[in-house]
């Protein structure tokens, strides 16, 4: 029986996404993405101090980000094939100057840490307008990547991949003691025939320590999933503790 403490997130908002700032940016299929409501809503989150926010209009962030679209738009070439989509949601802490001082990923379905990481040093580099008022600014920029790609891979339901993912905790264990990491964490996998990982994501909501998703994806990319029949498919899943038998 599957354990509840292992869960298996449905599509949907998460959450975590408290605004999507936006303005879409061309090429290669990486855009910034908007969504209708407030701005600079300040999601709750372990890793930053909520205090002290200035403030920065959507105007001047979507300006930069118009100008940056470039850096952002190469790292959908990473990805390992043309399955490999979803949206990356990216939060931004901004000192008082308007540079990054942080930039994590808040949220991500994209199925590709090489991606995802690409998005994170193009985002590390912006200068924004100094913001109004002291302190720093927080906000969440969302980046679809490979829209193309949405509606053509068949995503397994929650049930599909545990008993497998729950086969590999010892390797998942290892990982957590060789990081010192006992966190959730989420994975987005896209598994082809004979059930190999053919690209596979990470984000954790709070602070994991450097060398710790790459850990983690090399357990993935080294489990054999259900086969698939030659197709390829996605399969997303929350992990927070895997017990024994």
């Amino acid at each position: 029986m599957r354990d509840p403490r292992v869960q298996f997130p449905m599509p949907g908002p998460s959450p975590l996404i408290c605004v999507l700032l936006g303005v879409l940016l061309a090429g290669c299929g990486v855009a910034a993405h908007n969504a209708d409501g407030p701005t600079h809503q300040r999601p709750p989150d372990s890793r930053l101090d909520p205090s002290g926010y200035a403030e920065l209009s959507q105007q001047h962030v979507d300006a930069v980000f118009a100008e940056q679209q470039a850096g952002f738009s190469v790292c959908s070439r990473k990805a390992s094939g043309a399955f490999v989509g979803g949206v990356a949601r990216l939060m931004f802490l901004l000192g008082p100057a308007g540079r990054v001082e942080h930039v994590y990923v808040a949220e991500s379905d994209v199925g590709s840490l090489e991606v995802e990481r690409c998005l994170l040093t193009a985002a590390r580099f912006m200068e924004f307008p100094v913001p109004k008022g002291s302190g720093r600014t927080r906000f969440i920029r969302s980046f679809p990547v490979n829209p193309a790609a949405r509606g053509t891979v068949a995503e397994q339901p929650e049930s599909w991949g545990y008993p497998t993912i729950r086969g590999r905790r010892d390797a998942v264990r290892k990982c957590r003691a060789d990081y010192g990491y006992d966190g959730p964490f989420h994975l987005t996998a896209f598994i082809g025939g004979r059930g190999r990982a053919l690209s596979a994501g990470f984000h954790a909501r709070h602070n994991t320590p450097d060398g710790f998703a790459d850990c983690v994806i090399r357990v993935v990319e080294e489990t054999t999933f259900p086969d698939t029949a030659g197709q390829v498919v996605k399969y997303r899943a929350l992990v927070e503790y895997l017990p024994d038998d």
